[in-house]
């Protein structure tokens, strides 16, 4: 049997190891402010019990809890003290501060810190209805006012869990009827500790002030002035009433119930050892002798532990506390006031010592823990958590005030349908307006409320379609679905549309067309001109096809979709190659039947080899020597023939709709095909040469006597509004009123890299930009040798240059036609997909025609 016990609330021991089961106890709480150490609040209250009841908390201690309460149970005096520690205990505070985040900002620490007076509040109001007597230590002689407020909500909420209080109660075996009924054995009677005071130790000593006529000492005036202050605030704020049984506690009318410790003149804890042990010891050192500074404290008593309570003889704070006990012990006390005394319905229970930890256990899950997940308890608990963060109460009520002015702000001047860009610029200046006016600690949640209430504005049918075109134009519809070859029309699908649009000639430039704002670079470089090849070029029965792959099929979203003739074929080879053996077990008498099947097995099997050896396409176009023996799954370059050279005319150009004045003329090349350069005996031509250099220059000799033959040249650019001119030298627009005044020669355009974008030749202060369209190439029918086109664009540097055909030595033009090559409108490469041309016009650096495209080559006699 244990007659000392320490433990924690909930007691979770052995009920068997107490003494006195059936002992009626006197419960005392103790709560309050307290400092660390010698100074801190569990030391006051083993000073009362006289022996190290409660731990001692030190700024090094290590608790896992932020609140709890701890226990000690004294058999022999029937009086069990219960000890809150908090976060106003400073070694707690110290710790938790100390496992706090650098990282967490001020709204943080607030709800950090509102948490932890949160299980502080749970802690008192659990205290409050299980004690007796409540301690309420003060650090100093002043009284906290925000003490009235937590008072105040403590009663409201202790008033609101009646229900639950008294249903739990109901279950304590033996509990009288008045216990169950309050909810609590006894309104508390509370009284105040206070620490230390401002009166010097001298003062204190001094027995009689001879300047008043009161025989009191100024520690008891001091103590008498606390009372009438405390008494008189509790009173106005309604905390006291006369009817305590409607109170959250009482204090007594004609006794004290303010205590101040007494303090020794040297309250440094060194010393006060020291002159404990100096008190033991009859032989001191010299120079140390214990004098009264170093006496030791008036209120520390060595008496035994299992000794009787040695009253008021040396110990006032031990004397003051068990004068109240005693009356609890004796049957209790009635503190109502003036007319509420003769009808008081308060009531009275000393509970013994196994119904107060029964009852004791059922409360904590009530008010300390949430065992209990009913609405009823959780409401409340909820309500207390609300209720003692005033300064966040203000900021939630201030920023929902805010939020419908920074929303206001945030629509303002908005179009029905407007893209991200634009919602974080007018997010931001929401933001603005709301941290201009909002204020505590509760901005950071609301500003994250702004932010999602306008997200969810902008993503309710708001969003702009956030595709942008190959020329860089955003969508205009509402943020849709693209429409594909398996799906069905709808409202939601639809094609992009930039609301931009375009002047752009076909294939071979005789008609022009409005062509929208491509999105893809299969319809900028082959569905557009595919769509108008119905309308103008089919009738042209002369054409180069390019080569491409034609394994799969391919949409408008350039993504493979079905397997036609070919991957058909593998698999009925495939299907094939399983019928010899049926032949070979149902026919095993027919010998030439089954070497015709078994000869015509390997002939399909060395087919599907071959097709699957086949090469794959490409999702890009085609580049140099990067995508060696694979294809494009559509050409980007169209080449096409007008029709036979002599059908243009020299005087009047090319009669094709969008050229200026004057520029559409073809350049003559005269060519000597009967000469060879006797630096190049082989005879290979890298360019064709100019008929100016047959009489001077390097010297040539004569092999045979032939004509000279002209070929045609021109290079064509157009601009998005359908300005077309012929240029006749690198950034230079022809301009020539008359056929008879073009004097220019090819040799620039042939020999020069052509650049792919530069300014229209229309004159307006800021031209458009022109794009390398078309180029022209009239191949007569008297032509002694073969001439091949075999154009590299170099766009980027780091970017392989972009080819019409793998074929090394280009492809070969037929002669008496006018051909017609067509360049890309987009470039796409594998390094870097798709290439946008440049916004400036002014200068334009970006990519360029190589010299060298065309090339000819004599026929060997």
């Amino acid at each position: 049997m244990k007659f000392y016990k320490q433990f924690r609330m909930p007691y979770e021991g052995d009920v068997k190891e107490l003494c006195g089961l059936d002992d009626k106890v006197c419960v005392v709480g103790v709560f309050g402010r307290g400092s660390f150490g010698y100074s801190s609040k569990a030391n006051t209250v083993n000073h009362l019990v006289e022996m190290d009841a409660f731990q001692v908390r030190s700024t090094t201690s290590d608790e896992d809890e932020a609140c709890y309460i701890e226990a000690y149970y004294d058999c022999y005096n029937h009086v069990v003290f219960l000890h809150l520690v908090s976060l106003y205990d400073t070694g707690m505070l110290y710790m938790l501060c100390s496992d706090a985040a650098d990282q967490l900002n001020h709204a943080d620490y607030h709800a950090m810190w509102k948490d932890f007076e949160h299980l502080y509040c749970r802690g008192l109001l659990y205290l409050f209805s299980i004690c007796h007597l409540m301690i309420c230590v003060l650090p100093t002689e002043t009284f906290p006012s925000s003490n009235v407020r937590l008072f105040r909500l403590l009663e409201s909420a202790r008033q609101r869990l009646g229900p639950a209080t008294r249903r739990y109660l109901g279950e304590v075996p033996g509990a009288s009827e008045h216990w169950v009924r309050g909810g609590r054995p006894c309104t508390p009677r509370v009284l105040f500790l206070v620490q230390r005071c401002g009166i010097s130790a001298d003062e204190s000593l001094v027995g009689i002030d001879e300047t008043s006529t009161s025989n009191r000492t100024p520690t008891q005036r001091l103590q008498v002035a606390l009372e009438d202050q405390i008494f008189h605030v509790l009173r106005r704020s309604r905390v006291l009433t006369n009817a305590t049984s409607a109170c959250l506690f009482s204090v007594p009318a004609n006794q004290p119930f303010v205590h101040i410790v007494s303090t020794p003149r040297s309250s440094e804890p060194l010393e006060l050892f020291l002159s404990i042990i100096f008190q033991h010891n009859t032989t001191p050192p010299p120079g140390l002798q214990p004098n009264q500074p170093h006496a030791p404290p008036t209120d520390v008593q060595t008496n035994h532990p299992h000794a009787p309570p040695s009253g008021a003889q040396g110990n006032p704070l031990r004397a003051f506390i068990w004068e109240h006990v005693e009356l609890v012990l004796g049957g209790g006390f009635d503190d109502n006031l003036g007319r509420a005394a003769p009808n008081s319905s308060n009531h009275f229970v000393v509970p013994t010592l196994s119904q107060f930890l029964c009852a004791s256990g059922k409360l904590y899950d009530v008010f300390v823990e949430d065992a209990d997940a009913s609405s009823e308890v959780c409401d409340v608990i909820n309500w207390l958590r609300s209720a003692i963060d005033t300064p966040m109460c203000f900021s939630e009520r201030r920023c929902a005030k805010v939020i419908p002015v920074a929303a206001r702000a945030y629509q303002e001047n908005l179009a029905p349908h407007y893209t991200r860009t634009v919602h974080g610029k007018q997010l931001q200046q929401a933001v603005r307006v709301y941290e201009r006016h909002a204020r505590g600690p509760a901005t950071a949640g609301y500003l994250q409320q702004l932010r999602d209430d306008c997200e969810a504005y902008w993503a309710a049918g708001r969003q702009l379609c956030e595709i942008r075109s190959l020329t860089g134009q955003h969508c205009i519809h509402q943020r849709h679905t693209p429409p594909t070859a398996d799906t069905e029309p709808n409202t939601d699908i639809k094609p992009h549309c930039s609301r931009s649009r375009f002047t752009a000639g076909c294939n071979c430039g005789r008609r022009q067309y409005p062509r929208e704002d491509p999105f893809d670079v299969q319809y900028a470089n082959h569905g557009y001109y595919q769509d108008q090849e119905a309308k103008c070029c089919r009738e042209l029965q002369v054409r180069c096809k390019l080569p491409v792959y034609e394994g799969c099929k391919v949409t408008t979203a350039g993504r493979e979709d079905e397997v036609t003739r070919e991957d058909n074929l593998v698999s009925q080879h495939s299907v094939l190659s399983v019928q010899p053996e049926l032949s070979l077990s149902q026919e095993t008498s027919n010998l030439e039947t089954m070497l015709k099947d078994l000869a015509l097995e390997v002939e399909n099997q060395k087919e599907c080899r071959e097709l699957a050896n086949k090469p794959k396409f490409i999702d890009h176009m085609l580049q140099l020597e990067v995508s060696v023996g694979l294809l494009p799954l559509f050409p980007s370059f169209s080449l096409v023939s007008l029709g036979p050279t002599s059908s243009y005319n020299p005087s009047a150009g090319l009669e094709q709709p969008g050229f200026f004045n004057g520029t559409n003329l073809l350049m003559s090349w005269w060519v000597i095909p009967g000469l060879i350069d006797s630096e190049d005996p082989e005879g290979q031509f890298p360019a064709l040469m100019r008929s100016s250099a047959a009489s001077k220059g390097r010297s040539r000799k004569r092999v045979e006597d032939v004509n000279t033959t002209r070929v045609l040249i021109g290079v064509e650019y157009e601009c998005g509004r359908g300005h077309r001119f012929m240029c006749v030298a690198p950034e230079k627009a022809m301009n020539c009123k008359h056929a008879r005044e073009l004097r220019d020669t090819p040799d620039r355009v042939l020999n020069s890299p052509l650049p792919v974008y530069m300014p229209c030749a229309a004159w307006t202060q800021k031209p458009h930009l022109s794009q390398l369209t078309r180029l022209f190439i009239g191949v007569p029918e008297s032509l002694p040798g073969q001439m091949f086109l075999h154009p590299q664009v170099d766009l980027l540097s780091g970017v392989t240059p972009f080819v019409m055909s793998q074929e090394r030595e280009g492809v070969p033009l037929q002669a008496g036609e006018l051909w017609v090559l067509r360049f890309p409108y987009i470039y796409e490469s594998s390094e870097q997909g798709p290439i946008l041309p440049p916004k400036d016009t002014h200068p334009v650096i970006m990519g360029h025609l190589k010299p060298g495209y065309l090339t000819f080559e004599p026929f060997n006699n």
